[in-house]
């Protein structure tokens, strides 16, 4: 009882203010709004470096989470030596905002120590690399993730009153910063990035903090030592996270650079940023070629083989009426789908992927078109949610194949449910680019489970098609033949001069059917919604070649002429 009182006593000797309390709870809940509006910003960005949302949000949750627990460790050891607890509270959060700024910056030398590794294939890094990456960004990101933590022991000594209510006091304040994470993961995610971008967005989040920081002096008295330099410290973070407005996207110029130093000068003629991704056009100053990209990887480019992912499994159905499309790329394959007169969905998760078409096709003639329907939704829940049925499904996701996501449309589950919305004798046709035979055998085993399928070479870029039909897979070359020479089609295919198409053609490419496929994938095991291992590349596929080095297609390539009927 006796130690009770005496706590008692001391704590209301040093109990401060109303006016102290109630600034340093919505400081509290200012810190933890911007706290997770960096985490959101730091995992997009991360994913620039490690090319998978996967690891990137692991290490970034692991700095995050590390800093702000030693943070609050080292200062609830200190704070109750501390004479001005209201200046280092306003000191702590001018230092995150400060902190961060830097961090942004230096992802350039990142970009310099780590250069051959940028924009690569995450699982051809070695295990030493990769951990020093990690250990970079630890490096990187802690220093602000330690004043984030520094922040909570630190307002519970301001916020301290009577024993009696100390319990109430934290509570109230704990809950007020919970609630200040929720809106700052909330409004950074679905609105400030949309609307500003990401560097944009973390650069008003550096001035949130710093006018924090700021605005808490105001209570700490016109005699409180160090006022000055932290008023002075405030404002130039705050000027520091303003001139991210008007410079250049520090990820953009890095892939730039990655770019021109393979391919020569490039500059950026589109650039959006979605709450899914960061969305960029770089156009070649020389051979004026144009590339999509995404979260820092190339995932399209004019090709024949989108073209042909529409034309193909089209001119196998006599007189097909609707085809899906899920991935919209640079809208090739949406395009060359409703030359064939077809009433054409595409779905898209990204909307800016939409907006970039224009760079690609300045007449966006297919967006107009009659039978076109552009519908922005992730690809496995329209399907999922659809009652419609299709002749023609063509799927292309975005590469890589194990981007956090991507791997919901590889997984026998999503087959299955392609499957469920196919009309009798419909297609479907999905593309699998350049990866790895482990990689590739799930995909496969997993698409020939669900369908009768068959395995077709590329024509321009390195990949395959795969298609698959619920019945028997076969193929009226007449039909194929009468398709194909539909003055749409060929006027499409056009721009490929001396290009010509007909079933001749595409049976040149004919690799595998279902026997030969069960074959090949027999010692493979089903990619399913619970077994996603794709998704987790960085150790796994290390010592598996790249199936276009595999020799089983051209020792086991069969006869297409059991499948194509004349």
């Amino acid at each position: 009882a006796r130690e009770v009182k005496e706590a008692d006593k001391e704590t209301k000797n040093s109990s401060y203010s109303k006016k102290t309390v109630f600034w340093a709870a919505i400081v509290f809940g200012v810190s933890g709004f911007a706290s997770l509006g960096y985490e959101v910003i730091w995992t997009r960005n991360l994913i620039f470096v490690f090319t998978s949302s996967i690891y990137s949000f692991t290490v970034m949750l692991m700095v995050f989470l590390s800093g702000i627990a030693l943070g609050s460790y080292v200062f609830s050891r200190i704070v109750d030596k501390e004479k001005n607890p209201i200046l280092l509270l306003a000191l702590i959060q001018i230092m995150i905002g400060l902190f961060s700024f830097l961090a942004l910056h230096s992802f350039k030398l990142f970009y310099y120590i780590f250069e051959r590794y940028i924009m690569t294939d995450i699982s051809t890094i070695g295990l030493g690399e990769f951990s020093f990456a990690v250990l970079y960004f630890v490096a990187l990101l802690f220093p602000s993730t330690f004043f984030m933590g520094a922040a909570f022991p630190v307002t519970g000594k301001l916020v301290a009153g009577d024993i009696k209510t100390l319990g109430k006091s934290i509570g109230n304040v704990y809950s007020l910063n919970t609630v200040g994470a929720i809106l700052g993961a909330f409004i950074t995610g679905f609105l400030l990035v949309p609307l500003l971008h990401g560097q944009n967005t973390l650069g008003l989040l550096i001035v949130v903090n710093a006018a924090a920081g700021i605005s808490f002096l105001y209570i700490a008295g016109k005699n409180k030592k160090g006022k000055k330099l932290i008023l002075v410290t405030g404002a130039l973070v705050a000027v520091l996270g303003i001139s991210l407005f008007f410079q250049e996207d520090v990820f953009t110029s890095i892939v730039k650079l990655k770019i021109e130093k393979f391919t020569g000068p490039v500059k950026v003629i589109f650039s959006g940023e979605d709450v899914e991704a960061k969305v960029t056009v770089f156009e070649d100053e020389i051979s004026k070629e144009r590339t999509l990209w995404i979260n820092g990887l190339v995932v399209a480019g004019k090709c024949l083989d989108t073209k042909l992912m529409a034309h193909i499994p089209l001119s196998m159905i006599d007189g097909p009426k609707d085809a899906l499309v899920i991935c919209f790329g640079v809208g090739q394959t949406f395009k060359s789908a409703l030359a064939h007169g077809v009433k054409t969905e595409v779905v898209e998760i990204v909307p800016s992927v939409i907006k970039a078409y224009r760079k690609f096709d300045a007449e966006a003639v297919a967006l107009s078109d009659k039978n076109g329907e552009v519908i922005i939704n992730d690809g496995r829940n329209h399907v999922l949610l659809s009652d419609k049925l299709y002749d023609v499904i063509m799927m292309d996701p975005s590469p890589p194949i194990y981007a956090a996501g991507t791997v919901n449309l590889y997984t026998r589950d999503f087959f299955q449910l392609c499957k469920e919305r196919l009309k009798p004798g419909g297609i479907m046709c999905l593309w699998i680019p350049k990866c790895r035979v482990a990689e590739y055998k799930l995909i496969v085993k997993s698409f020939s489970s669900v369908f009768d399928a068959t395995i077709w070479s590329q024509f321009q870029v390195e990949g395959t098609f795969v298609m698959g039909t619920v019945e028997p897979f076969k193929i009226d070359a007449a039909v194929m033949d009468k398709n194909l020479q539909k003055p749409e089609v060929l006027a499409d295919l056009a721009e490929y001069k001396g290009f010509k198409i007909n079933s001749d053609v595409i049976k040149r490419h004919f690799f595998l059917k279902q026997d030969k496929i069960m074959e090949y994938t027999a010692d493979t095991p089903l990619l399913t919604d619970d077994f996603p291992v794709i998704e987790y590349p960085l150790l796994k596929w290390r010592d598996s070649p790249f199936y276009t080095q595999d020799m089983f297609f051209p020792k086991n390539r069969e006869d297409v002429g059991e499948i194509i009927k004349r």
